[in-house]
């Protein structure tokens, strides 16, 4: 419908573009566009009785033919996949200042080892345009990093504004702020509700710097972190399985109790490597361990000789490297599992956050799951550990 809009708009002065009605099952969109001129005078697209076709109902002061045209066209356009053009929308996020509760909870040790001060413009490729205005200076502070809005211009494709091309730059703002909050270590939040389009200014100024070589791509760790671009260089299920992962951590760190964030940790990395098939709950303990001990061992090994290990999970490792990486690997999953099945236990005594195994837990398995996710980006990779014909004596589920 938004080619129609387009068309109509260029060709029959047309102004306003609305839905209404019942989402057609058949289509998944509104039943009923209504598309009309300033003087009221339009045409009306709506579906048949019993949904099986689309019937074009014109004003009688309406060229119809002409009509008819701008239906064919739109729908050749749209059975290409083209979109024609791009519009402009704008957003604003915010990273406000940790405050007591996130200091009191199980984020205490992970907030003093998480800092990260941004500033300036960022770039996900072509996509989007951040500018991240921290409200002070960075300093020595572990705990404080200021108040940071983050202005956003991305660039939807789509031929004109339309219900459509909402809809796109609300996934995709949406998708911008796991991002950010990924980058910044952050929770990342909506200063506004919604995403609308940019003044014509604003989009001038956006698309004088959208293709800039000196506007540096977000990142953390040195990785690009442009999730967008993955769908075109590997797979768009590649960047849905990062995306799937961002909402994980992006909820384990709001997270007050450690067990949650502990699960929302693990299931963040699993996204990464379960595939979408009937086999993908044959042996996923095993599938979890070789996928993270073959994307960042070195990460595991740091992690095991940290002074708050055995603190963190409760054991004591022996043997050799790989040894000791199975059976850390082993432990999360079972921490994972354990209170999935038997429920969180309680975290009590807020004082005493920073001594509490759980909050040293948090923080180590907060560097495991974005150290994980920078590898897997800039490695993406399937596991075939359960597939039926290549281990035997498991089974389609």
């Amino acid at each position: 419908m938004s080619w129609v809009q387009a068309l109509a708009t260029k060709e029959l002065e047309v102004e306003n573009g609305e839905q209404s009605g019942t989402t057609s099952p058949s289509t998944g969109v509104s039943n009923q566009w209504k598309f009309t001129r300033a003087d009221g005078v339009g045409f009306k697209v709506q579906r048949s009785a019993d949904d099986s076709t689309w019937i074009t109902v014109v004003d009688p002061d309406l060229n119809q033919s002409k009509v008819g045209s701008i239906i064919e066209r739109a729908v050749n356009a749209a059975s290409r996949q083209e979109f024609g053009d791009v519009q402009c929308y704008r957003a604003e996020l915010t990273s406000d200042i940790p405050g007591v509760r996130e200091l009191l909870t199980s984020q205490f040790m992970r907030l003093m080892g998480e800092k990260v001060y941004i500033e300036g413009r960022r770039r996900l490729g072509d996509i989007a345009i951040l500018t991240f205005k921290p409200e002070g200076p960075a300093d020595d502070n572990p705990f404080h990093v200021p108040r940071t809005i983050i202005s956003v211009h991305m660039f939807v494709p789509a031929p004109c504004v339309s219900p459509f091309s909402d809809k796109i730059a609300t996934d995709l703002i949406e998708t911008i702020r796991l991002i950010s909050t990924f980058a910044m270590g952050r929770p990342v939040d909506w200063s506004t509700a919604v995403s609308v389009r940019a003044t014509e200014d604003e989009a001038r100024d956006a698309t004088e710097i959208r293709f800039d070589p000196a506007v540096l791509t977000l990142a953390r760790n040195g990785v690009p972190l442009d999730i967008f671009g993955l769908a075109g260089t590997a797979s768009p299920e590649v960047m849905q399985k990062v995306r799937s992962s961002l909402i994980s951590y992006d909820a384990a760190i709001r997270q007050t109790n450690p067990d949650v964030a502990t699960i929302l940790f693990v299931a963040g990395m699993e996204a990464l490597t379960i595939p979408a098939t009937e086999w993908r709950r044959q042996r996923p303990v095993a599938r979890f361990v070789q996928a993270v001990n073959d994307l960042c061992p070195s990460v595991i090994d740091a992690i095991i000789a940290h002074l708050n290990f055995g603190t963190a999970f409760g054991i004591t490792l022996r043997g050799g490297a790989q040894k000791k990486r199975k059976a850390f690997l082993d432990k999360v999953y079972d921490l994972r599992s354990t209170p999935v099945h038997s429920g969180p236990s309680l975290f009590s005594n807020p004082m005493m956050a920073g001594a509490q195994p759980g909050t040293q837990r948090v923080a180590l398995l907060s560097e495991l799951h974005y150290q994980y996710v920078l590898a897997y980006i800039s490695s993406p990779r399937s596991s075939l550990i359960g597939h039926p014909e290549i281990s035997p004596g498991t089974t389609p589920a």
